[in-house]
């Protein structure tokens, strides 16, 4: 018998809310703040420095004070790591490339694609698993460098969580939670849980990217997730306008800090 498409996209719909419903009940009562890869990489002077990143660190530190849990990320890479154009012969910062992997997360070699320092694998066709569009950008926050730190004016204290990513060599992370192929996780999940939170606002650089991954990755993960968006700061106009308008449309709430540290919700 031929199904009714629409009866198919109801249930469909239906069973995707309720096991929403049901992540979701399984988090915690707790709010944090997730503060995204405010570096020394990414601020004035830093090796991919995201213009304007400093202004927001004022508001960071004001929101943080309304939090019991907070959480760091950085941007953690070795020295030959797969995203720097460096790495790619012919390749320009910002140009996208293709990426292969197998199912144990290996990096598949490419004939067309020339790279240096990085270690390759042979795959055949059925061997690969996972398909990955990475940009390349410049040799930026490697791992132990005063380029990689958490900036200096950030108030942090000793109980706060801090989490690197993307240091794997073969594969980048531009999610908190997740690297990009979606095949290895940070222990930020775990850490939330274990504090018990279920509600999460994400700030920091850049919008566009790492804001944009991790903000998505925490609303599949259950969590209840707003992105604050004068507390953000981004690359691309093109890019942000997309990542606000995707992050909309999977229920991500955009709201400024003046709603969050006040009493209204002010939404953008």
């Amino acid at each position: 018998m031929k199904k009714n498409s629409s009866t198919t996209q109801f249930l469909f719909l239906a069973l995707s809310v309720s096991i929403g419903h049901v992540v979701s009940a399984l988090k915690g009562h707790k709010e944090a703040l997730l503060v995204i890869d405010v570096q020394n990489c990414f601020l004035p002077g830093g090796s991919l420095n995201v213009e304007g990143g400093e202004r927001i660190i004022p508001i960071i530190n004001q929101l943080r004070e309304r939090f019991e849990v907070v959480a760091f990320t950085r941007d953690w890479h070795p020295k030959h790591h797969i995203s720097f154009a460096s790495h790619h012969e012919g390749m320009k910062v910002f140009d996208e490339i293709t990426l292969q992997y197998d199912k144990d997360g290996n990096l598949c070699s490419d004939p067309s694609r020339k790279t240096s320092n990085i270690t390759e694998k042979d795959c055949s066709e059925d061997e690969i698993e996972h398909t990955v569009k990475q940009q390349v950008f410049v040799d930026h926050c490697i791992m132990d460098t005063p380029d990689s730190a958490l900036s200096q004016e950030l108030v942090k204290q000793k109980n706060d969580i801090v989490v690197n990513k993307g240091s794997n060599p073969e594969v980048d992370s531009y999610s908190a939670f997740f690297n990009n192929g979606g095949f290895e996780k940070t222990e930020l999940e775990a850490l939330l849980d274990e504090k018990q939170v279920g509600k999460v606002y994400v700030v920091g650089i850049a919008l566009d990217f790492c804001v944009f991954w991790s903000a998505k990755d925490a609303q599949k993960l259950g969590y209840e997730t707003i992105v604050i968006k004068d507390a953000t700061k981004g690359i691309f106009q093109e890019s942000m306008d997309h990542a606000v308008e995707e992050m909309t449309k999977q229920g991500i709430q955009i709201l400024t800090s003046e709603s969050v540290l006040g009493s209204g919700k002010e939404e953008l």
